[in-house]
């Protein structure tokens, strides 16, 4: 992370970001020479992809391609990996080696530079650089470079589920779907891929003690995508609140929201954009000119159609009602007296106060920026983590309904036919996990 001076009185510290350590590395994959993905050693790919993926160490990796050595293994790649840290000797050493002996994969091209403040102590305030990867570009090279990880990811294996989606939202009355501004989109039926904006926090630092600090990770996905997490979850920023300057009027969580909107509105006009995200428009000796109006991926868009989080979240960032006021719900009008929150009935009051997105926004004037300036983003778009706004003893219900469903109605033999051979999948995927 970088750092510079400021005119407000910080400290003069030397500039650097992504792509002085682009340049830098393209230069000693020059002088050093590559270790190719797609080259002759099958086990050092497998040894690469791993790592990558953060299943194996480097320092392991150097050891299993030293082993492969002395076994007899004559591969380029295999003596490069067994090489690493003067053979093992220095492990920290390791890590710089192995990423500048490795060609930079299409994503690293998705890394950009965003200065922010950050708090260094309590009377010591700098900006700094951080690395933020915009979902624009990484939509746009996926598509370019890992068609087939776009398909999965982003359409759930087939583009005609896009259309599929769209019907879907259009059939059920989903009540974001008749006044929503995706409507006005050239054939959004089968262009417009639905995405979900995730935000949450995490502790790093102090778990479980009363000095803990954490991690803000904001992330976006498909709702189409299908595979793993770490498949179909594309990461965007990391905030450690513990360093957040709360107290400047653009702090380092309204620097990211600024560029985060304004990254997902391109990725909703599906074209890269003409302007940064403080309005100035490109000119031609800016890195970006060349990609002026091109479209990010043949026409296909992404719009956000949900916006993730839990309780606390939504209340710290998105300033949403707490959890313990006395109208708890951003969702309608209930409260803790006249229109009970807790009154589960076919007739309860709560259900005819139910904010639609036009009643919300002509009440809200101070929405979030998420809120303001999306397309269609409104109230009905919030979409609760339900893994943290439930009690978790309810999940025994939730199981048991599913498994009975399946049981009595959905499958075809007997009852214990049916466990039977449900419960023989159940064992199976776990031994498979």
């Amino acid at each position: 992370m970088g750092k510079r001076g400021h005119s407000q009185g910080f400290p003069k510290l030397p500039p650097g970001g992504c792509r002085q350590k682009t340049k830098l590395s393209a230069a000693a994959q020059a002088a050093r020479g590559t270790i190719s993905a797609s080259g002759g050693s099958a086990l050092a790919t497998l040894l690469i992809t791993t790592w990558a993926w953060g299943i194996i160490s480097t320092p392991l990796v150097q050891k299993l391609a030293a082993a492969a050595v002395a076994d007899g293994a004559c591969k380029a790649e295999l003596h490069h990996l067994a090489k690493l840290g003067k053979s093992g000797a220095y492990p920290g050493n390791m890590y710089v080696e192995i990423t500048n002996y490795l060609t930079p994969p299409p994503l690293a091209s998705c890394l950009t530079d965003m200065w922010i403040f950050m708090k260094l102590s309590v009377l010591r305030v700098v900006e700094v650089t951080s690395l933020i990867m915009e979902p624009h570009i990484v939509f746009s090279v996926l598509y370019k470079y890992r068609r087939s990880v776009f398909i999965q990811s982003m359409c759930g294996g087939a583009f005609e589920n896009i259309s599929s989606f769209w019907a879907a939202m259009s059939a059920s009355g989903h009540p974001a779907y008749p006044n929503h501004t995706i409507k006005t989109y050239p054939d959004h039926a089968n262009k417009a891929i639905p995405l979900l904006v995730h935000g949450d926090a995490v502790p790093v630092t102090g778990v479980q003690r009363s000095w803990a600090k954490s991690v803000e990770i904001w992330s976006w996905s498909s709702f189409l995508g299908r595979g793993t997490t770490i498949f179909i979850q594309f990461l965007s920023y990391l905030l450690y609140k513990g360093l957040l300057v709360e107290s400047r009027s653009r702090s380092a969580r309204d620097r990211f929201m600024t560029r985060f909107v304004w990254s997902l509105n391109w990725l909703a006009k599906g074209v890269f954009p003409d302007r940064n995200d403080a309005g100035k428009l490109y000119c031609k000796s800016d890195a970006e000119y060349k990609n002026v109006g091109e479209k990010l991926a043949d026409g296909y868009c992404g719009v956000v159609w949900g916006i993730e989080g839990d309780l606390e979240h939504m209340n710290s960032v998105f300033h949403f009602p707490h959890q313990n006021n006395k109208m708890p719900c951003a969702l309608c009008r209930a409260n803790s007296s006249t229109i009970p929150w807790t009154d589960t009935r076919a007739s309860a009051k709560w259900l005819s106060t139910i904010w639609s997105n036009e009643a919300w926004w002509s009440k809200t004037k101070d929405a979030h920026v998420m809120f303001r300036e999306l397309p269609g983003v409104g109230i009905v778009s919030w979409c609760p983590d339900v893994m943290h706004c439930k009690h978790i003893g309810s999940d025994c219900y939730f199981y048991g309904s599913v498994l009975y469903y399946l049981v009595w109605h959905v499958m075809t033999e007997g009852a214990a036919d049916n466990m039977a051979y449900l419960w023989s999948q159940i064992r199976d995927l776990y031994k498979e996990a």
